[in-house]
């Protein structure tokens, strides 16, 4: 009976490997899972490794031929396939602890996924710096830092170490937009003929006395609003595993 138990799994093992040669994704998918349910761990472990690679394969058929060029509608997807891919490698390395090539797969997608999602998030930030005018440029700002300190209200845990982090992660990104804050607000008040040009050597003795105060104004709000920014910073740094 173990005998013939046995020899069924592997067949599903073998099945769902020639569905996957053939591209047959959602027919190997379902046949790994299955033959994952040997009782021999280390088939189980094989099932799991070649259904992360089917996930991992699937990420990368949707990533196409660059990164840069991935849709928004499209990466909450990919993460979604990458994230499978690492469980599944888990699982596989919970059934076969020793297999080293599924702990150096772990880490390879995780730290791609991570490095994707950086650089979606700076292409993310170069495209609102570039398009967003000063008053949507602020409304960015403003809704952020709100979220930032709903969340962190919210925290219950002041031991949670990952989650203050995170949320002084943000914090510190939204300090870098303040730079770009400042150059909106110049820009927003310049002569037409000196927004074609940027580098305009002139642009503020063309300003009239009122309009170069309330610049000024505006800008020494920003410095203020970055200390603040910086010092919710600095709190959120505090919290340390006891």
């Amino acid at each position: 009976e173990k005998d013939k138990a046995d020899s069924f799994y592997v067949s599903l093992f073998d099945q769902a490997c020639a569905e996957h040669r053939l591209g047959n994704r959602e027919a190997a998918e379902e046949l790994y899972l299955k033959s994952a349910m040997s009782r021999d761990k280390k088939l189980g472990a094989n099932a799991h490794f070649n259904l992360a690679k089917l996930h991992v394969e699937t990420m990368e058929q949707m990533v196409g031929d660059s990164i840069d060029k991935v849709e928004n509608e499209s990466r909450e997807g990919i993460v979604s396939k990458g994230r499978e891919a690492i469980t599944a490698y888990r699982t596989g390395l919970e059934l076969d602890p020793s297999n080293r090539m599924i702990r150096r797969n772990i880490e390879i997608v995780r730290q791609w996924l991570k490095q994707t999602t950086d650089r979606w998030q700076e292409l993310d930030r170069q495209k609102r710096r570039n398009e967003a005018d000063l008053l949507q440029f602020l409304e960015f700002l403003i809704q952020s830092e709100k979220s930032i300190n709903q969340s962190s209200s919210e925290l219950e845990d002041l031991y949670s170490l990952d989650e203050h982090m995170e949320l002084k992660r943000v914090q510190d990104e939204l300090a870098e937009e303040l730079p770009y804050l400042r150059e909106k607000i110049e820009y927003a008040f310049d002569k037409p003929e000196n927004q074609s040009n940027p580098g305009a050597a002139n642009r503020s003795t063309d300003r009239d006395k009122q309009t170069q105060e309330a610049i000024d104004l505006l800008l020494n709000w920003v410095d203020t609003a970055r200390d603040y920014i910086r010092e919710g910073s600095r709190s959120l740094g505090e919290f340390r595993a006891s």
